[in-house]
């Protein structure tokens, strides 16, 4: 699964200057973190780095702020190390966000239904999802 496979997601452009942009987003959204490249899971490759999804994408206290503004040794501020490092080694880390999920589904029950789906193809969740 690629999120060229991924119905109705939009780029936004590089996740890091979304981060930094987090004023721009308003209102819900199913969210993906893609690499430019893909890389290897238990079963087969993948670009997609994380899947997710928000009521509020961004603004003050949005998921976009709390990326940003995160603190130390919490999941958000690993998402956002993580993304600086690799950009710093050379790849590209992308932001998607689908704000009307197709088949009338909510934000929330797209993104179960993406999670679910990646688990099923790649025998695990994406790298920066927890794996619980």
């Amino acid at each position: 699964m690629n999120i060229s496979n991924c119905e109705g997601f939009q780029l936004m452009g590089a996740f890091i200057d979304a981060m930094k942009n987090f004023r721009s987003f308003s209102g819900g959204a199913t969210y993906i973190i893609a690499s430019s490249c893909s890389i290897p899971r238990l079963e087969g490759r993948s670009d997609i780095l994380y899947i997710g999804q928000t009521e509020t994408l961004g603004g003050e206290n949005g998921r976009l702020w709390n990326y940003s503004y995160a603190q130390n040794g919490t999941n958000d501020w690993r998402i956002k190390q993580y993304s600086q490092e690799m950009c710093k080694r050379g790849s590209s880390v992308f932001l998607y966000i689908c704000t009307t999920p197709p088949g009338g589904k909510t934000v929330k029950e797209y993104e179960s239904f993406l999670l679910e789906q990646y688990r099923e193809e790649h025998w695990e969740l994406p790298p920066w999802n927890s794996q619980a």
